[in-house]
């Protein structure tokens, strides 16, 4: 990380970074002598800007992760029908982060982020089984999306201290839609979902223990109905394409309560 600092209140920098991941076991197992996976490479270059004031915080990030030989599954299977993850040569995820904080009266602050980003393969290749000829088909896809990647993510928190030692908090989150797999098909994807939650925290200092933190905690405060994970299956039956899609259906509104002592 290379830092320029103007004065005290303002900084910027830049970043690069080069990391490697070797396949799991399970890439090697399924594999055969004649397929076996490559190590991953990734190339982060990153800017940015950060501006510090007493009642204001702003800062953006620009980043840029080129990867090489990511691992992904395909559909592809082995010999016994295990699904198997392919080497794909080029892919890579770039965008900007914004982030900000605001503290215009002692008892109240707001702070939020926002990610916009594209995230792409190059080059991908699908295979499906076909139960027709009990072969795989392959489709290829140029410049696809890369599965479980929203190109739009942000959070707003609110807090207030209307009694002293006492907070209460606003959690809102954005997740856009994002899909299931890597081919970009709007038929296999998760919705965009928009959640909030509340909290409450009440300190307490005594002199026995240093502090005790009581807090209750709303998650999805209205209910929402959404999924945040899943996964999608696709096969040729009798000359058409079908596909299953399996989802992760969230909680709606729950509660959890919390009590920490700190000595």
């Amino acid at each position: 990380m290379l830092p320029l600092k103007r004065n005290e209140n303002e900084t910027a920098y830049v970043t690069f970074a080069v990391a490697n991941r070797e396949p799991s076991r399970d890439d090697y197992v399924d594999s055969s002598p004649l397929s076996r996976p490559q190590h991953e490479t990734l190339y982060d270059f990153e800017a940015g800007y950060q501006l510090k004031g007493k009642k204001l915080f702003a800062g953006i990030n620009f980043y840029w992760m080129q990867y090489y030989n990511q691992l992904v599954l395909t559909g592809a299977v082995n010999d016994v029908g295990n699904y198997t993850r392919t080497n794909i040569k080029e892919s890579f995820r770039r965008g900007v982060e914004l982030m900000a904080a605001y503290n215009p009266i002692k008892k109240f602050e707001m702070k939020g982020n926002i990610t916009l980003s594209e995230n792409k393969m190059e080059n991908f290749s699908e295979y499906l089984y076909n139960y027709d000829t009990y072969t795989e088909d392959k489709i290829t896809y140029q410049n696809s999306d890369i599965a479980f990647s929203p190109a739009v993510t942000g959070s707003l928190t609110l807090t207030f201290s209307l009694v002293k030692d006492f907070k209460i908090s606003t959690v809102s989150k954005y997740v856009g839609e994002q899909y299931l797999d890597n081919t970009s098909n709007s038929k296999r994807k998760l919705d965009a979902y928009f959640v909030n939650d509340l909290n409450f925290n009440y300190s307490i200092r005594t002199k026995w223990v240093k502090q005790i933190d009581v807090g209750l905690f709303v998650y999805n405060l209205f209910d929402e109905v959404y999924e945040s994970n899943g996964y999608t299956y696709g096969y040729i039956s009798g000359q058409e394409r079908i596909d299953e899609n399996f989802y992760y259906p969230q909680a709606g509104t729950h509660f959890m309560g919390m009590v920490k002592i700190s000595f």
